[in-house]
């Protein structure tokens, strides 16, 4: 994506409209703009206006094409009145139920329709009585207005957003008809700013339904989640409770260079593993109270039981929690923009410099380490020394910081959970290939890094057999894993294919080490890079 901000996915305004026995209305917008004075208008200048003065160019000019007005004006919705707007979000009722999308200018009207179950039906105007018949909502719309160049699968979460609200709101309409008494009280709240229009007051009806109705105020809310986290957290009528995140507004604000969508994630989330470890971005009591109410126990436990030192396998078992259902609450986190995947911290891990690390002096993490950190080490040395792959070990010794504290309370590892979080640095694994046979074929690619240079070929299946110190296990073992020794997998992915323990592992490696090249680069999966 060319923009680095995540303003372009912010909504312009929130619409409220419905159908019924009154006709099409109108009957929530946020923002709106303000009056002269005191005093709020619901509507910028009328379109009137600007048909009056379109119809005078074209009289005088009948080859100039009319000229396209902007309708986003200080950033607000600008030239469309409350009836045209109304008339523009009414659909038919065979529409209901599907994704709605308008272009207009430089705007777009996105939302998902909704036709009432009472409305679907003709029996409740006999149960009711005529008169409510008469006042009964057809269809409502809450719509999103955004800018015309936001991609489609934004588009499509904004609906599915809407698609939420509507089924919210039909339930409550259906329990306690939340949202009839709610539109009748909008509706008087314009009866009565055109009567203090007339007496020579000046008010928005939107901001006195901001007032008065607690669904002016819900919407509002949302709007402002929406633009503010990209994460709505909202109880409709304190009963229906709504979890929604826009995921690349999310993650976007966390890493304002990557763009993200939906889907992209929920592939990436499939390569989850049970040797990965989580890393929150956040406090954990920060992340535990950002949870709904009604979450479960077992959320709560693995949040509390995961640690950057654990894999998530053993989170699984002190929790006592099935490692499906740990898996469940990982991809929540990570939708979310509360965690990252990492591999488990220890000495032996090699961290080296990432490829798509955001070093812009202007970025704000330089100020950031120096606050978190002090005057210790400056971020610039300490990406300096991490140029190179170098164990955790290693760097702790080259800044002559020695673990005098508990493994996890140490700086340097603090260190590097920082940049683990911030996605500077990468881990670096060891992938194997087998060296090139007697017909002269080559098994390792030219661009990757070895550790050693190739020895002289001889036959292999001669070196298996005369070896004195490899069991019959051991030759089994290996056929087993020789799939794996053309770079396609680091030890703890073979260790999780073919369920062998590390030391069996390394032990067999060694064995064979003559037949293997060993080489180090960061693992490809996509859900260590989000």
């Amino acid at each position: 994506m060319p923009q680095r901000s995540a303003e372009f996915l912010r909504p312009i305004a929130v619409l409220l409209a419905s159908y019924g026995a009154k006709g099409e209305k109108l009957l929530f917008k946020y923002p709106y703009t303000c009056g002269n004075g005191s005093g709020e208008k619901s509507t910028p200048e009328p379109d009137e206006r600007r048909a009056s003065n379109s119809s005078t160019n074209r009289a005088a000019h009948p080859l100039r094409r009319s000229v396209r007005l902007p309708c986003i004006q200080n950033g607000m919705l600008s030239g469309f009145s409350d009836a045209i707007l109304a008339n523009l979000l009414t659909v038919k009722n065979e529409n209901c139920g599907r994704p709605f999308e308008l272009k207009v200018n430089d705007v777009k009207f996105v939302g998902l329709p909704w036709l009432l179950a009472e409305a679907s039906s003709s029996s409740h105007a006999a149960d009711d009585g005529d008169q409510k018949a008469e006042q009964a909502m057809v269809l409502f719309h809450v719509v999103f207005v955004l800018t015309c160049n936001v991609p489609n699968d934004v588009i499509e979460a904004y609906q599915q957003l809407s698609r939420r609200i509507a089924i919210a709101l039909q339930h409550e309409e259906t329990r306690c008809h939340y949202l009839g008494q709610q539109a009748n009280a909008m509706l008087a709240c314009f009866d009565e700013v055109a009567m203090s229009t007339d007496a020579g007051e000046d008010e928005s009806p939107f901001g006195m339904m901001l007032r008065r109705c607690p669904l002016g105020r819900e919407l509002r809310d949302v709007f402002a989640a929406i633009s503010d986290t990209g994460e709505v957290k909202l109880c409709i009528n304190n009963w229906i409770q709504i979890n929604y995140c826009l995921v690349p507004k999310a993650h976007m604000l966390r890493r304002p260079s990557v763009y993200l969508t939906a889907t992209l994630l929920r592939q990436a989330l499939l390569e989850l593993r049970p040797y990965h470890a989580i890393l929150l971005t956040d406090d954990v009591k920060n992340v535990i109270s950002d949870l709904s109410a009604d979450s479960s126990p077992c959320f709560l436990r693995v949040i509390k039981m995961a640690t950057p030192l654990k894999t998530l396998e053993a989170v699984a078992s002190e929790a006592d929690v099935p490692t499906r259902q740990v898996f469940e609450v990982v991809s929540q986190l990570v939708f979310y923009s509360k965690a990252i995947v990492i591999f488990p911290i220890a000495d032996v891990n090699k961290y080296c410099l990432s490829a798509d690390a955001d070093l812009d002096i202007k970025s704000g993490l330089f100020e950031l380490f120096a606050h978190d950190f002090g005057q210790l080490v400056r971020l610039a040395d300490m990406l300096s020394r991490l140029s190179f792959p170098v164990s955790l070990a290693e760097l702790r010794t080259s800044l002559g910081m020695h673990n005098r504290e508990s493994f996890a309370q140490d700086v340097v590892t603090r260190m590097i959970l920082w940049l683990l979080r911030h996605r500077l640095v990468q881990q670096y694994h060891q992938y194997f290939y087998l060296l090139p046979t007697g017909d002269g074929q080559q098994t390792v690619p030219s661009s990757v890094r070895t550790e050693h240079q190739p020895r002289p070929v001889v036959d292999r299946d001669t070196r298996l057999s005369g070896s004195t110190d490899t069991s019959a296990e051991d030759v089994e073992l290996y056929h087993r894993l020789r799939r794996y020794f053309d770079g396609s997998a680091h030890i703890e992915e073979m260790m999780y294919r073919e369920n062998c323990n590390r030391m069996q592992l390394v032990g067999l490696l060694e064995k064979f080490s003559e037949q293997l090249i060993a080489c180090e680069h960061e693992d490809p999966a996509e859900i260590l890079r989000l």
